[in-house]
């Protein structure tokens, strides 16, 4: 109320000023006329130009004092339920009039927030702005060090390997400690929470939403893991909630990774000729599966933090960690193991300058969550089969680990 009464008189002054410039014209105009002395042309002029501007002045006081009426007065906006995110048409930042476009779930982008004790709230202009250079700087290899994933940035003295994947236990007591592992990506070969459960006592939580893994799960028991701190869910890591069509992968598993229509030379030498022809291949076959994002599964858990994140998800790694970062701001996780697929180095850099994998990378890295371990220093391990060449996709696969540095 304070700032609209002084918003108020600011108006009623000017106004008072400028009807002042009126008559000052106006008895300028008129005393020229009479004596031709009292007022030149170039007076009357400036008196004019002062009007103009003070007219301006007043419009610009005027337009300001309403928008902040109408922010004062909005209506508290509705919550969206995937997101947990306000959906407002319009947000600014306390210190600009920039308009932030809304957020829903026909939105192709997302609006960054950030975790504050134990709160999501929207991030100020400058920290958005703050992500998309990251990523942006990250994506181009315009950082002060273009092979980010493959340089960690910290050491880890007591560390372990565990299925493919590396913990380090610095500072930990386990089993003792309250631990939560989300494992994300099964296919029938559990040995990384099998591990966690049975050795280290954590409570286990395992995602995988691939038939191999879902249509028959006897390897639970076979695992021995039909136990109270090992819990399966039959969905996998997305970057959006519901239903995602995924494609038929490697090692029976699915992935976001599409095989396009390629042409194979099936044996021989072969030529384009009607008598020796090469193949077309072009069928993938497809599923429509369950996905959920990482907000949602640790809201529908209950878990308002993770120890260990295992990441081994055929490429849904991009997308479910974008969304981490838009969402969490700093996903609430203490470490994160991450296989990575399907990147590609930069030319002017060659191995380890993964574009990729640096936007990914440098958005963790910025707010504490370095990389401690990585599988190859050249940037990763080529697959050999022959169709990922032929179809055009880049294949690689290498390893990366990460941990929370207060």
């Amino acid at each position: 109320m304070q700032r609209k009464h002084e918003e108020s008189v600011r108006i009623q002054r000017l106004e008072a000023r400028i009807a002042e410039l009126e008559q000052l014209v106006l008895r300028g105009d008129q005393g020229g006329r009479r004596s031709g002395r009292r007022w030149s042309k170039n007076s009357t002029s400036l008196a004019k130009i002062a009007l103009v501007l003070g007219l301006l002045l007043v419009l610009y006081v005027y337009f300001q004092h309403q928008l902040r009426v109408a922010s004062a007065n909005a209506p508290v906006s509705p919550v969206n339920k995937i997101t947990g995110l306000s959906q407002a048409a319009s947000v600014s930042d306390a210190n600009s009039f920039v308009p932030i476009s809304k957020h829903d779930k026909g939105d192709l982008v997302r609006i960054p927030s950030k975790l504050v004790n134990g709160k999501v709230e929207p991030k100020s202009l400058s920290e958005r702005m703050r992500l998309l250079e990251a990523r942006v700087a990250g994506w181009q290899n315009s950082i002060t060090d273009p092979r980010l994933a493959v340089h960690p940035k910290v050491d880890c003295k007591n560390k372990t390997g565990v299925s493919e994947h590396y913990l380090c236990f610095d500072g930990m007591n386990l089993p003792g400690d309250e631990c939560i592992v989300y494992d994300m990506g099964i296919r029938r070969q559990p040995d990384f929470g099998r591990e966690m459960a049975l050795k280290y006592g954590c409570t286990v939580h395992a995602f995988d939403p691939s038939p191999v893994s879902t249509e028959d799960q006897s390897w639970i028991k076979e695992n021995k893991l039909d136990i109270p701190n090992y819990i399966f869910h039959e969905y996998g890591a997305g970057g959006v909630d519901g239903d995602l069509e995924l494609f038929e992968y490697n090692w029976q598993q699915v992935s976001p990774i599409r095989y396009p229509m390629y042409v194979t030379q099936p044996c021989g030498n072969g030529t384009l000729t009607d008598e020796n022809k090469f193949t077309i291949k072009w069928e993938t076959k497809k599923f429509v599966l369950p996905v959920k994002t990482l907000p949602t599964i640790m809201k529908e858990l209950g878990h308002s933090h993770i120890t260990f994140l295992k990441l081994d998800v055929e490429g849904s790694e991009y997308a479910f960690l974008e969304d981490a970062i838009d969402k969490f701001g700093c996903p609430p996780v203490t470490q994160m193991s991450i296989e990575w697929h399907h990147y590609t180095f930069d030319q002017r850099y060659g191995g380890g300058s993964s574009p990729e994998q640096n936007a990914v990378i440098a958005p963790l890295d910025l707010c504490g969550m370095r990389m401690w371990q990585r599988d190859y220093d050249d940037g990763g391990f080529p697959d050999d089969a022959r169709y990922f060449l032929e179809a055009g996709l880049t294949l690689r696969y290498t390893t990366t680990s990460h941990m929370q540095v207060n």
